[in-house]
């Protein structure tokens, strides 16, 4: 898996979240698809206002992940696990973008279903994200403590 960081965040160093994107992905695709993973991790105040967001780029194993650098470290964490969940839908073809709106396992969702009240998170794609992600982030949590990483509050 390659791993690209750009900016900087002082909740966490480098290290642990390379650590940590690397224990997603081992955890959700395959080895084959591991080796080929590039992921782009930008950190950048501009990503403040909705935390984080991941863009897939054109191949099916080149992600781009933005992140607010202004949150702790537990939710770094947690917001890289819930991303590397839509890495993962991406990759496998469960989630995509097309002309006519964001496709869930074939079923396209419109500009009209998303303008609804509370209707990104009740989009099936990130009720999935949402429900692995705690998961992950514990599992996370617990392995990085195993390995010696300590985890500023």
């Amino acid at each position: 898996m390659r791993i690209e960081i750009s900016g900087k965040t002082k909740a966490l160093s480098n290290r642990i979240i390379r650590a940590a994107l690397r224990f997603y992905a081992r955890k959700l695709v395959s080895p084959r698809t591991y080796k080929a993973l590039n992921v782009h991790l930008k950190f950048t105040e501009k990503a403040a206002s909705f935390r984080a967001e991941m863009w897939p780029r054109k191949r099916r194993t080149h992600f781009t992940i933005r992140c607010s650098p202004l949150t702790g470290p537990y939710q770094v964490l947690a917001d890289l696990a819930h991303e590397m969940v839509h890495v993962d839908q991406y990759h496998k073809g469960l989630l995509m973008e097309t002309q006519k709106g964001t496709a869930w396992k074939g079923r396209v969702y419109t500009g009209d279903f998303m303008k609804q009240n509370d209707a990104y998170w009740n989009a099936p794609w990130e009720i999935d994200a949402g429900g692995r992600q705690y998961w992950l982030y514990k599992q996370c949590r617990l392995w990085l403590k195993s390995k010696g990483h300590r985890l500023r509050k």
